[in-house]
């Protein structure tokens, strides 16, 4: 039998291999308490396990001696064992009674987890920025929030200014209440919290896609050339491959293949797995031309954009072009539109796209219905043969 990993010199804690789950080490005789160390790759951590629950994160370990992380879990289970229930640390160490506990605290706590568990940097700055959103809401107290302050909170957010300028939408208030409903879940505090809508699914308009092609496209790629040829480059590529911004963002050289261009990162290659879109000449010039001297796992693209940095831009290339409302979207949908009006079956429109059958009908059904018009229009047993007209005639 191996022998347990020792937890207590650095030293030794230093061999240790890098893995998912978390090397254990007992702590007292009660039953399932243990300190947690999480040899990660991106960063070295403290946890604990109790019988309430497993947190993942009490101390990074260069700021936590391993005497320090034990005092800690000594502290949680004392804490534990008089209140009855769960509970966890303040940013100074003092225990954290949940029924006092505040939206803030939650929030720095989720905050401090998001960091140690390695999220990327962009989700990192998205969750900052929902941040500053929410603070009107930090100061309260979880458990004694009633729902109707909740619910007046989050409709005073709809409609609001940014710091940006622009107004609040209801889907962008619901992306920042889902952040929070995220840390109120981790926090595990109960309270009215948990019965608040985003409102979104409720109340958001209709969303009418604006398909970006033809004349329309030229302009606006034209647009895009003059403002950056790195941004020129990203729209060009968005428009001949219809893939989300963000899978052409994580791309790379490796992923152009004899058969198209492999889809494998993203939220739908997690959920449908890798895909490939198929090229035509003119797309596999402009890729080759991209990638000429570059290394196999090179970038595809050769900036990465975020999602922050190409709003701006994109906004005033739109109005440039004389397409105000464009979106980079708009050259997924004018991508799908374009292959529907071309006869692409709509299950390989699909399948390209990364999405169902069922939503390519529900999005561009207006598409898909005046293509279907034009097919039955042109369709003829004959051929290019004439009708003979029947004389007379009757039932």
């Amino acid at each position: 039998m191996s022998k347990k990993p020792s937890l207590r010199e650095a030293e030794d804690r230093a061999k240790l291999p890098v893995r998912r789950s978390p090397y254990p080490e007992p702590m007292t005789t009660t039953k399932g308490v243990a300190l947690l160390y999480f040899a990660h790759e991106r960063a070295r951590k403290w946890g604990v396990k109790t019988p309430t629950g497993q947190r993942n994160f009490i101390g990074f370990e260069e700021n936590m001696t391993y005497e320090e992380a034990c005092t800690t879990v000594r502290a949680i289970v004392k804490a534990e064992s008089e209140s009855n229930t769960r509970v966890d640390l303040k940013d100074d160490g003092a225990v954290d009674v949940p029924s006092e506990k505040t939206f803030g605290e939650a929030w720095d706590q989720y905050l401090r987890w998001a960091q140690a568990s390695g999220k990327s940097p962009e989700m990192l700055a998205n969750l900052r920025s929902h941040g500053n959103v929410i603070e009107g809401i930090l100061p309260r107290k979880i458990a004694s929030t009633p729902l109707a302050t909740l619910n007046d909170w989050r409709d005073g957010l709809i409609g609001s200014t940014g710091t940006n300028g622009r107004k609040r939408s209801v889907q962008s208030v619901a992306r920042v209440l889902a952040s929070l409903k995220a840390a109120l879940n981790r926090a595990a505090v109960p309270g009215d919290w948990s019965d608040l809508k985003t409102g979104a699914k409720k109340t958001a308009p209709a969303k009418q896609i604006v398909a970006l092609m033809d004349d329309d496209l030229q302009r606006f790629t034209d647009a895009a050339y003059q403002y950056s040829h790195d941004l020129g480059v990203f729209v060009q590529a968005l428009a001949l491959t219809g893939a989300r911004p963000k899978e052409l963002r994580l791309a790379t050289v490796s992923d152009l293949t004899a058969s198209g261009l492999r889809i494998r990162h993203g939220k739908t290659a997690n959920k449908t797995g890798d895909r490939v879109i198929p090229l035509n000449g003119h797309a596999v010039a402009f890729f080759a031309s991209l990638t000429a001297g570059k290394g196999k796992s090179g970038p595809l693209l050769g900036k990465h954009w975020t999602q922050g940095e190409t709003r701006t831009p994109v906004e005033n290339c739109a109005k440039a072009a004389g397409v105000p409302g464009v979106t980079l979207y708009s050259l997924r949908h004018g991508f799908v539109t374009n292959a529907i009006y071309n006869g692409v079956p709509i299950k390989s429109v699909a399948d390209a796209t990364g999405t169902s059958v069922a939503m390519i009908e529900r999005t561009y059904g207006h598409t898909v219905a005046a293509k279907e018009r034009d097919v039955w229009a042109n369709v003829n047993p004959f051929g290019t043969g004439h009708l003979r007209a029947v004389a007379g005639g009757g039932a």
